[in-house]
């Protein structure tokens, strides 16, 4: 298997990517059960969203819900370059 950790070798484009998601995004990393990822995939391709949309707009739909949400709703935000 071929190693695919970033060992300064990237690509310009990935690097300006990474650069320009470093700067305006901030990482979560939501851990689900074994197959909940598959799941939510599905879910999310039934919506016709990817599966970053679907979990960032779902948070804020549930933030507003609660009276909790301070930030510019899912459909104004940017895609980020991340999948």
């Amino acid at each position: 298997m071929p190693d695919t950790r970033n060992n300064g070798n990237s690509r310009p484009s990935t690097r300006a990517k990474n650069k320009n998601n470093s700067k305006n995004y901030d990482r979560l990393y939501p851990f689900v059960k074994k197959g909940g990822k598959e799941e939510i995939k599905r879910a999310a391709a039934a919506a016709e969203e990817n599966l970053n949309e679907y979990i960032v707009s779902s948070i804020y739909q549930r933030m507003e819900r609660e009276g909790r949400s301070h930030m510019a709703p899912p459909g104004e935000l940017e895609d980020s370059q991340v999948d």
